[in-house]
């Protein structure tokens, strides 16, 4: 007799691009026998997001809260402005191809 095959119901998985499933830290410390330790050198690689293996979320968290120079308050410099408002180069890049 035949054995019948359950189905998986997929509409319960996650979908492999969901960030609700996982959290980037903007750094992560290194796993060195058996212990969690910070780097000697004080650098640290970027954060690659699993579900696209872009390191957005690492260039962005490294520039919040920093204070920024952009010319004036009023009447701001363009460039530097621009620069403050879009830090990710990898984000630049995927805006600047749309």
């Amino acid at each position: 007799m035949a054995t019948k095959k359950q189905a998986f119901d997929w509409a319960l998985a996650p979908a492999p691009e969901s960030k609700d499933h996982f959290t980037l830290k903007s750094e992560y410390d290194l796993f060195i026998g058996g212990k969690w330790q910070k780097p000697k050198s004080g650098k640290y690689f970027d954060t690659i997001n699993p579900a696209n293996e872009q390191k957005i979320v690492g260039e962005l968290l490294a520039v919040q809260g920093k204070p920024v120079d952009v010319g004036g308050y009023y009447q701001p410099d363009d460039r530097k402005a621009a620069a403050a408002l879009r830090p990710s180069a990898t984000f630049n890049a995927i805006l600047g191809a749309l």
